[in-house]
C-alpha cells in the first residue's frame, strides 16, 4: 500500500433515509482503478412512534399514578424516555423498551409528559393534561373510621364521589 491518501473534501447531500449508498474505489499512481465498493448510510429521521397511558392505584397516602409509554422506533432503535412533571424533568428510562414506566403521588391538576428518543437522536413526545382520578372507589384508600363516618352521612359521601 503506497502513495498518498486523499480526503473527499466536499458535502455529500443524501436527500431520502431509505439506506443510501456511495459509490467508493481508488486509482492508483499508475491509472489502475480497484473493484468498485459500495459503503451503505443508513440514515434514521423518522421519529420513534409513542403513546402514553395511566391507571392510579388508592394507598392510604393518596392516589398514585403509573404511568406507561409505550415508544418504538423500526430504524434505529430506542434509546430513552424522559418523563416530565410541568415542563421538569423527573425521570430517565434508558433502554430498548417498548415499555418504560414512571410513578407519582397525586397532588393535583399537573401535567405530565413523555419524550422518546431514538438511537438516532430523533424525538416524539406525547402529554396528559390534568390526569383524573376517581373518587368513586373511595374505599381504596380511607381509613376504616371515616368510611363508617361517611355511613351516618349519605349526602357527604356523594359529594366526595363527585370531586
Amino acid at each position: 500500500m503506497s502513495g498518498v491518501a486523499i480526503t473527499f473534501p466536499g458535502e455529500v447531500v443524501i436527500l431520502t433515509e431509505d439506506c443510501p449508498f456511495v459509490e467508493c474505489y481508488s486509482i492508483d499512481n499508475a491509472g489502475n482503478e480497484e473493484i468498485h465498493g459500495f459503503l451503505q448510510l443508513p440514515i434514521d429521521q423518522t421519529i420513534p412512534d409513542i403513546d402514553l397511558v395511566y391507571e392510579y392505584t388508592g394507598s392510604r397516602g393518596g392516589w398514585v399514578l403509573e404511568f406507561t409509554v409505550t415508544a418504538v422506533d423500526a430504524l434505529s432503535g430506542m434509546d430513552r424516555v424522559e418523563f416530565y412533571l410541568n415542563d421538569i424533568l423527573q425521570d430517565t428510562i434508558v433502554g430498548h423498551g417498548p415499555v418504560y414506566k414512571w410513578s407519582w403521588l397525586y397532588t393535583g391538576p399537573t401535567v405530565i409528559k413523555a419524550e422518546a428518543f431514538d438511537q438516532a437522536g430523533n424525538m416524539a413526545w406525547d402529554e396528559i393534561k390534568n390526569p383524573k382520578v376517581s373518587r368513586n372507589s373511595i374505599q381504596q384508600s380511607t381509613h376504616p373510621l371515616f368510611l363508617r363516618f361517611l355511613e351516618c352521612f349519605p349526602l357527604l359521601e356523594r359529594l366526595l364521589n363527585l370531586i
